[in-house]
């Protein structure tokens, strides 16, 4: 700057750099002067990186730490004391530095907190509130009808039906993995608060093979559904930790519970009535 004063004073010279500094000589140059925004820059930057608490894996964790605490047919996940990270990550199947992760991240927004040398949830209810919030924005309920109606239990039947795997030419097939959702696995849970909306399955992944072995066909010329398909976006999370009733996988009560909290059909009122009746009061709130 000094030299363009001394070499070239007539010219408008301006600097710029990566931080937000703005400094020009010339006539009527000087308004658009900055200061760095450095500290600005990296906040947004580290707020912008900052790991997602509600990973799918992320999701499979939390649920096995509060599901220690809610009965075993209502969901199903590893029941080992837990006490560190290694633990963790043994029992959920993913890396140590996963769940090293996943427990810090917990640990700075104090929600976690080791009471008996045990991890264990604290500050449920905030802990809940950004649960659901994080869960807004997921698959769509595609509409489906039957191929065939055989009756009001076809459901249940096609279900218990649904293998998980079959050998074709000698090896085993992968079959996308499915269970009830919902409002109707709230009801087969024991704790159905709504009725008379069109089932829920969740389907592992959309294919051609796997409806026609439900026996259901994607239909969305209007008419009435018979059963809405959702495809598992936090596929771990989702299928890991169901259960089964009477043959049928079952989405787990913390699945239900996320999945009506965003439904207009009546779920606030099921929402409210599982996080009382069952999150709340297992956990000793």
């Amino acid at each position: 700057m000094r030299i363009s004063k001394r070499c070239a004073p007539d010219v408008g010279v301006g600097v710029i750099d990566a931080e937000g500094l703005r400094s020009f000589i010339g006539f009527g140059l000087e308004a658009l002067d900055a200061k760095p925004s450095h500290r600005q820059d990296a906040e947004v930057a580290g707020a912008t990186h900052r790991p997602d608490l509600f990973s799918d894996l992320n999701q499979w964790m939390l649920k096995i730490l509060i599901g220690q605490r809610l009965p075993e047919t209502l969901i199903a996940v590893p029941r080992d004391p837990i006490r560190n990270a290694s633990q963790l990550a043994a029992m959920a199947g993913v890396s140590v530095m996963s769940a090293s992760r996943f427990v810090n991240q917990l640990s700075e927004r104090r929600f976690l907190d080791r009471r008996d040398d045990l991890l264990q949830i604290a500050r449920v209810d905030e802990l809940l509130d950004l649960w659901v919030s994080a869960n807004r924005d997921t698959a769509h309920e595609i509409p489906a009808r039957w191929i065939i109606k055989k009756g009001p239990d076809q459901l249940k039947l096609a279900l218990r039906d649904y293998a998980p795997s079959r050998p074709v030419k000698g090896i085993s097939k992968k079959v996308p993995r499915c269970c009830l959702a919902v409002f109707a696995a709230a009801s087969e849970l024991g704790y159905g608060f709504v009725h008379g909306v069109p089932a829920h399955i969740y389907l592992e992944s959309m294919t051609l093979d796997a409806l026609g072995r439900l026996g259901i066909a994607v239909d969305d010329s209007g008419r009435s559904t018979d059963v809405y398909v959702k495809g598992a976006v936090n596929r771990e999370a989702v299928i890991r930790s169901q259960v089964t009733r009477d043959g049928i996988s079952v989405s787990d009560i913390l699945q239900v519970w996320l999945d009506t909290s965003k439904h207009p059909s009546r779920g606030k009122e099921q929402t409210r009535e599982i996080r009382q009746r069952v999150i709340l009061q297992c956990l000793g709130r």
